[in-house]
């Protein structure tokens, strides 16, 4: 919390407070018909109150500075994870281009792609051995330019079951 807002609501609560004691006089002093009691406690209900409304002042204007500032943090934090984002996407990309089609199968369908190294595909092979659930396909993809220029692709399918239905 802004230390502005701080100072401002405890000095308005304070001086409310403050405020009750000459107006519980005042009270008394009319009942009594004391008017230059009542005129002199009315003073300083009167000078308690101007303080209230310079310490909300105070108070409302710590809020704003702490409002924009809380804006500002979190358009930098923002900004920060575009940023970030930006960066692990170039990383990414130049990881795919670096790695070469040769040691990649590709599968590209609509705007997802899929790579899988050699390594890989050969491990999901051994894991899924013997087993009916998987089954690997080559195919060449030309449609669209996915991989226009002949590179073979592994597609992994599985038959679906009734769970897998929507």
């Amino acid at each position: 919390m802004n230390t502005k807002t701080m100072e401002g609501l405890i000095g308005a609560s304070v001086n409310r407070n403050l405020r009750e004691t000459p107006f519980k006089v005042y009270k008394e002093a009319r009942r009594e018909g004391n008017t230059a009691v009542m005129e002199r406690s009315m003073g300083y209900v009167e000078e308690f109150s101007e303080k209230v409304e310079e310490y909300k002042a105070k108070a409302d204007k710590g809020m704003e500075e702490e409002t924009e500032a809380a804006r500002e943090n979190s358009k930098k934090e923002l900004e920060k994870a575009i940023q970030k984002r930006r960066e692990e996407r170039e990383k990414f990309e130049k990881r795919i281009e670096a790695s070469g089609e040769g040691d990649l199968v590709q599968f590209s369908g609509g705007n997802d792609t899929l790579q899988i190294s050699e390594e890989g595909r050969l491990l999901l092979e051994e894991n899924h051995m013997g087993s009916e659930n998987m089954r690997f396909e080559s195919a060449t993809v030309s449609e669209h330019g996915a991989l226009g220029d002949g590179s073979v692709q592994t597609v992994i399918s599985a038959p679906q079951t009734e769970s897998d239905e929507i």
